[in-house]
C-alpha cells in the first residue's frame, strides 16, 4: 500500500516538494492516463496544484528587495556625501566658497533630511530638494565645490529606488492574503484522494507497474521524514512545524 502523507502539517517547501514528485512519478507512467478512474483525479491534483504553485511563488520574498537595500544604501552614500562636502566648504575662511557651502548644506537642515528615516520620505524629500538644488544659484554652488556630477547621481539613484518600490508594490499586491493555505488545502484533498484510489487498485488489480509506482512513492515518502527530521534535529530539536499555509520566506517589509 502507498502511505497516504497527512500533508497538512507540513512546512511550504516540502509540501510543495512532496505533491509535485509525487505528480511527477504517477505522471512518468501509464496509470494516469489508461485508467478512466486515475485519470480525473490525476487532473484535479494538477489543476489545484497550479493554483497552488502560483500562490507560492507570490508569497516568497520578492528579489527586488535586496535590489532596492542596495540601491538604498548606494543612495544615502552619495546624499551624504554631498552634505558634508557643503558643511566644511561652510567652514572655510573665503567667504565666496563659505557662501557655496551654506547655501547647499541649508537646503538639507530646510528639509530636515536624515538617511536613516523611512524609503518613501526619504525619496520624497530627495525630490524636493532636487527642485530647490536646480534653482541657478545653487547650481553654481554646486559647481565651485565640484559636486554637479555627485548630485546628477544622486538623482539617478533616487530615480531608479522609486521605480523600484513601485514595481515591487505592484508585486506585493497580487498576492491574495490566504489564497496559499487555501490553495494548499485543495491540494491535500485531491492528494489523498488520488492516493487513496491508488491503493485501491493495488488491491483489486495490481500490475507491475502499480506495485513499481508503490514502491517509488513509498521510498518518497520515507525521504521526505528523513529531511523532516534533519530539519527539526537542525533548528534545536523542536518537533514543530510552521502553520501551514504560512509562508516561510516572507519581504521583511521595511517600513518605507
Amino acid at each position: 500500500m502507498i502511505t497516504v502523507k497527512n500533508l497538512h502539517s507540513l512546512p511550504n517547501a516540502f509540501h510543495f516538494e512532496t505533491v509535485m514528485k509525487t505528480l511527477e512519478r504517477i505522471g512518468a507512467t501509464s496509470v494516469a492516463q489508461e485508467n478512466v478512474g486515475v485519470r480525473p483525479l490525476f487532473e484535479d491534483l494538477q489543476a489545484k496544484f497550479q493554483r497552488e504553485d502560483t500562490a507560492y511563488r507570490q508569497s516568497l520574498k520578492s528579489f527586488k528587495t535586496d535590489e532596492i537595500k542596495q540601491l538604498d544604501d548606494e543612495r544615502d552614500a552619495y546624499a551624504d556625501c554631498i552634505r558634508r562636502v557643503a558643511e566644511e566648504w561652510a567652514k572655510l575662511p573665503d567667504a565666496t566658497r563659505s557662501a557655496a557651502g551654506k547655501l547647499v548644506a541649508q537646503v538639507y537642515k530646510d528639509f530636515q533630511f536624515r538617511a536613516t528615516e523611512a524609503r518613501i520620505a526619504e525619496t520624497a524629500k530627495l525630490l524636493n530638494m532636487f527642485q530647490v538644488l536646480d534653482g541657478t544659484e545653487h547650481v553654481a554652488a554646486l559647481q565651485l565645490m565640484g559636486l554637479t556630477a555627485l548630485v546628477e547621481t544622486l538623482k539617478t539613484k533616487n530615480a531608479q529606488l522609486r521605480q523600484l518600490m513601485a514595481e515591487r508594490s505592484s508585486e506585493q499586491a497580487d498576492y491574495i492574503v490566504g489564497e496559499l493555505r487555501e490553495a494548499r488545502l485543495a491540494v491535500d484533498e485531491a492528494y489523498t484522494k488520488l492516493i487513496e484510489y491508488l491503493n485501491a487498485l493495488l488491491l483489486v488489480s495490481p500490475t507491475e507497474e502499480l506495485l513499481q509506482l508503490e514502491k517509488v512513492l513509498n521510498s518518497d515518502i520515507r525521504l521526505l521524514e528523513a529531511q523532516l527530521a534533519a530539519s527539526r534535529k537542525k533548528q534545536g530539536g523542536e518537533d514543530v512545524e510552521p502553520e501551514a499555509g504560512k509562508p516561510e520566506t516572507v519581504d521583511a517589509g521595511e517600513v518605507e
